[in-house]
């Protein structure tokens, strides 16, 4: 240390505190933090703070340096030995561009050749997590701010770092040695510059990164070490937090599976492997059904059957869900179009929505759009963001939820109960429809805290005007429940699983059959069918 000292305080001596600049500016780091020099001074201050505290006042030390033109202008530090680290930054040339989207013969070759008694390694990741829906807006505009952001990115890069750009929106740093914290140090900062707002003629965009890091392991790839990496990333708030880094530390097979899955969904929609599925909304009060909940259903050739819960979660993380929503969108409004022609003109179609898709500043007028090329209105459909999603970016969500209801639409926050919203942030909400969660409907009727639960849910949707909806309903006790205390309309196995188009035309065409899946004599025979079963 007392080597680094001297360095410090010999290049400071020269240069004055421009040099720190540059330093920050190349080093993109402050593990140690320099003390002011002014005039005659002859000595450092040098600190080693909190790497929290580093990092920050990293981030900002970086910032001022890409202001002065003192960053594109060499300089030279008193010599320091091999190994000092950060300091091994003496008279080198600028870094070339970012490589492209193929990782450089430079990273690939350090990554192979690196070897466990040369101490620890890691591989860095910085994805800017929003440029999909960036993208989805304005591809031109997107690409225009991608080159400043790579741009941003080598500039912050320490000069003695292999950087690289794998895809459209995420980037590689090779860290070759040094402690966990300080490669967690290094990459917060780099992270922190990244981070700040771009601005475009047609663009103001705050970067979301997420990041991560992979501890280097004997024989690894590059690609095994992304993988590894790329199932880990987190958002730059929770990096802060040690219980968060590393926290998903995946297998190879489940990473080879889960980019199987990735590369077969984006086939999907071509291939003819998605389809909807519709589970109707019935108003047991007047006995019909009222509309119809459109359901994402995948038919792989091989795998059959998929999940949600597998493939929706890589539709949000890879920006997916923006072209499959508008095929959901698309396919759903065609439908809806079909069963007005036919006769039922009372039909609505409620469609999911992803707090990603809330991202998208052209949302509203392409839903709006979208409707009309069908022959529909907005009023025609109901727009359903779960709780959790809708808490996710309070300010954006009023925002869009306020365009949305202006253009006509209906919305229902699905899931209510189950996420950790207020009543105030609620009431900012213009929601239509209050879906309660099926948590409070199983066994309603012989749990009494579900039922005082469901009563207050239901007397709010009273006081705010809007309609409620119990979801996940499966037995007649619990409907009977729900209607004594106020609740009419419902969703669930006990009147139907979700149908194909034609399935729904059938059911909606049988004008008795909310009748008698509602009556004692049905109730009845169910009961006697699942003991016969059990």
């Amino acid at each position: 240390m007392k080597r680094v000292d001297n360095a410090l305080a010999r290049a400071i001596e020269a240069r004055g505190v421009a040099v720190v600049w540059e330093l920050a500016a190349a080093a993109a780091i402050a593990p140690y933090v320099v003390g002011p020099f002014f005039g005659g001074l002859r000595h450092s201050a040098v600190v080693a703070p909190q790497p929290e505290v580093a990092a920050s006042l990293a981030a900002t030390l970086i910032l001022l340096a890409m202001l002065r033109s003192a960053v594109a202008t060499a300089f030279s530090l008193a010599a320091a030995p091999q190994g000092d680290g950060y300091l091994e930054l003496a008279n080198k040339p600028p870094r070339s561009p970012s490589p492209g989207f193929a990782a450089s013969d430079a990273i690939q070759s350090a990554v192979g050749d690196h070897q466990p008694c040369n101490g620890a390694a890691f591989l860095g990741l910085a994805r800017f997590a929003n440029y999909q829906a960036m993208a989805a807006y304005d591809i031109n505009a997107a690409r225009r701010v991608m080159t400043r952001f790579r741009q941003r990115f080598d500039g912050a890069v320490s000069l003695q770092r292999l950087p690289t750009q794998v895809n459209d929106d995420c980037f590689a740093i090779w860290f070759a040695n040094g402690a966990t914290s300080d490669v967690s140090a290094e990459l917060r900062s780099v992270a922190y510059v990244m981070a700040q707002e771009v601005v475009d003629p047609d663009l103001t965009v705050a970067p979301d990164i997420h990041v991560a890091i992979a501890p280097h392991k004997e024989d690894d790839t590059f690609s095994s070490l992304l993988a590894r990496g790329q199932a880990s990333l987190v958002p730059l708030k929770e990096f802060a937090q040690p219980a968060k880094r590393g926290s998903i530390e995946a297998t190879g097979q489940e990473l080879a599976e889960r980019f199987a899955l990735e590369q077969a969904l984006r086939r999907a929609v071509r291939d003819g492997q998605l389809s909807l599925r519709y589970q109707p909304f019935v108003d047991a009060a007047s006995g019909a059904v009222a509309g119809a909940e459109a359901l994402l259903r995948w038919t792989h050739p091989v795998l059959g059957e998929v999940p949600p819960t597998r493939f929706v979660p890589i539709l949000e993380e890879t920006g997916l869900v923006h072209e499959i929503g508008l095929w959901t969108i698309n396919t759903g409004c065609r439908q809806l179009r079909d069963w007005r022609a036919a006769g039922n003109r009372d039909l609505r179609l409620a469609i999911n929505l992803s707090a990603i898709q809330l991202q998208n500043r052209s949302l509203g007028r392409t839903l709006e759009r979208t409707i009309a090329s069908h022959g529909l209105v907005p009023s025609d459909i109901e727009l359903e963001l779960t709780e959790t999603a809708a808490m996710e970016d309070r300010a954006r969500t009023i925002e869009v939820f306020h365009d949305l209801r202006r253009l006509g639409f209906g919305i229902a926050i699905d899931d209510f109960g189950s996420g950790h919203s207020n009543l105030s942030y609620l009431r900012d909400l213009p929601f239509t429809k209050l879906k309660i969660d099926r948590e409070f409907v199983t066994d309603i009727d012989t749990r009494p805290g579900s039922r005082a639960i469901c009563k207050a849910m239901i007397e709010l949707g009273a006081g705010l005007g809007i309609s409620v909806l119990a979801e996940g309903a499966e037995r007649y006790e619990e409907i009977a429940t729900l209607r004594r205390l106020g609740c009419h309309v419902f969703q669930g196995f006990y009147f139907s699983r979700p149908l194909t188009a034609e399935q729904l035309t059938e059911k909606v065409a049988d004008q008795h059959w909310i009748a008698r899946i509602g009556s004692e004599v049905h109730r009845g025979r169910a009961e006697l069918q699942k003991r016969m079963i059990t």
